[in-house]
């Protein structure tokens, strides 16, 4: 099951929208230059306005800090799942509810019989 924004605390939402930049930069797209195929490096990020996010959610504010989770969620629903599972890959992101009891990531206890 994928996460929502409301599963992050704040140092996590931004460590989350640094992934979200970082796999959304390393696409790669051609371009015909002069007649020539060339691969360029996406720039959607910017497009998005994911450093706009990154200064509100940085910010000391709550008002702003608010505005970027809410801009950050807003964001966060319109990417494929895909690229959600890249992201969560990325940032090495897990639910501790799904992991198996002897999971060292994992403070849940043996199920009793």
């Amino acid at each position: 099951m994928l996460p929502t924004i409301s599963d992050f605390s704040l140092e996590a939402q931004i460590e989350l929208l640094d992934g979200i930049e970082q796999v959304l930069d390393n696409r790669m797209h051609k371009r015909k230059v002069m007649g020539e195929d060339v691969l360029v490096k996406g720039s959607l990020s910017k497009a998005l306005r994911i450093p706009e996010i990154r200064r509100k959610l940085a910010s000391r504010n709550s008002t702003r800090q608010h505005k970027g989770t809410l801009a950050l969620a807003e964001l966060w629903a319109t990417l494929s799942p895909v690229t959600q599972q890249s992201v969560l890959a990325l940032i090495s992101w897990y639910d501790p509810s799904t992991l198996e009891w002897d999971d060292p990531r994992s403070n849940r206890r043996p199920q009793s019989s």
